[in-house]
């Protein structure tokens, strides 16, 4: 078995060595002295040729290692990266910044930056900024993400397309349209065609000229079964006038139904929301409200806004005023308010929230099946 070789076996084999002929070298000057050997002694250096050869050909054995194996300090010198490796890097900061929803200007954070320097093998690497990201990096992606879904879906025999619009805070309008698709292996790929900011007006011919446009772009004019929209009168027309069959998306059906059977509470809907909105605008009386649940021993929480658009938030503005109904009570009373709910309004929302919960349920587990089917896919 041949012994690897290091700097501290070389030396200790050396000093056995040197230790070897020291003492082989005294033992044969005191039988010089003394004129003959002494039992069990080595008279001379000859006299014990096994234990020096053994120690010679160790050192014999060592020399013949090589000498240049042990890691130069120029090799842990910062290196610039290879230009592929800088691709890959740059590929997943996009990748985290669009699945994360984060901003661009995340690359231009200190610790951002201080964080990727500490935990990156690759010290040499520098962020691209956020003009390289924007007007180089995000097209470049887009174009292969793009060319990539056009072959996915080109495969598919058939296609369903959902599709819906909305309006962002400053008022700018929306529109969107996904393609699902079963695949040869029987797994259900959905891809986002597109997500353009709707100038025109909402009228059923420029809506199905969207479509109409969006299915040429992606070839599949052909492979169309079935556009699932909301219920709204324009998008179910523009979905005719293409000849394709229409579906009713199933939550907003839920959507419409719900607020169509709330309206008989409207007169205790707008009471509660004036509740709501006494709160969100008093800091005074909030911080009251507040003071009095930690006295009741209750947690401390603010009243739910509903929003009109997701009859869910109406269900839980009235669910959280519910909870916080004796402390609701109090709170105005301190505060010599007049409460806008009596008592019959109180008797109004416990009634009518077992009504509404079924509905609330069924709502909750649509979201969480899409919720999950979208995680499925992107592991």
């Amino acid at each position: 078995m041949r012994v690897q070789w290091s700097p501290e076996l070389q030396d200790e084999a050396v000093d056995e060595l040197d230790a070897e002929r020291e003492s082989t070298r005294h033992q044969a000057q005191q039988g010089a002295e003394g004129g003959a050997p002494i039992a069990g002694q080595v008279s001379s250096l000859p006299q014990n040729p096994q234990a020096n050869n053994t120690a010679a050909s160790v050192v014999e054995e060592i020399s013949s290692f090589p000498r240049n194996t042990q890691t130069n300090i120029t090799e842990f010198c910062h290196r610039p990266p290879s230009t592929k490796k800088v691709e890959k890097i740059d590929k997943q900061v996009l990748k985290m910044i669009a699945k994360g929803h984060h901003a661009l200007r995340i690359v231009e954070e200190p610790e951002f930056k201080k964080l990727l320097e500490m935990v990156s093998h690759c010290p040499g690497y520098k962020l691209p900024s956020r003009k390289t990201l924007s007007t180089n990096l995000m097209a470049e992606a887009y174009n292969e993400l793009l060319e990539k879904i056009k072959i996915r879906i080109k495969g598919a025999a058939a296609v369903c397309l959902t599709t819906d619009g909305w309006q962002s805070r400053t008022t700018s309008s929306f529109i969107a349209i996904t393609a699902h698709f079963i695949n040869d292996s029987a797994e259900l790929e959905s891809y986002l065609l597109g997500c353009d900011e709707f100038v025109d007006s909402h009228t059923a011919s420029n809506l199905y000229n969207f479509i109409r446009t969006t299915c040429e772009d992606f070839n599949i004019s052909n492979k169309v079964t079935a556009i699932v929209s909301d219920n709204a009168a324009n998008i179910k027309a523009a979905i005719r006038l293409g000849g394709w069959r229409g579906i009713s998306c199933f939550a907003h059906s839920l959507h419409l139904i719900v607020m169509d059977g709330m309206k008989t509470i409207d007169e205790t809907l707008s009471k509660v929301k004036k509740v709501v909105e006494h709160f969100r605008r008093s800091p005074s009386a909030l911080k009251k409200l507040l003071e009095i649940q930690k006295q009741m021993g209750l947690p401390e929480v603010k009243l739910k806004q509903d929003v009109p658009t997701r009859w869910n938030s109406s269900y839980l503005m009235l669910e959280r005023v519910i909870h916080l109904k004796d402390a609701l009570i109090a709170t105005y009373s301190i505060l010599h308010l007049n409460m806008p709910l009596s008592v019959s309004d109180w008797e109004i929302i416990e009634e009518a929230m077992p009504c509404l919960l079924p509905f609330y349920q069924i709502t909750q587990e649509l979201f969480r099946s899409f919720w999950l089917i979208q995680n499925q896919k992107t592991k």
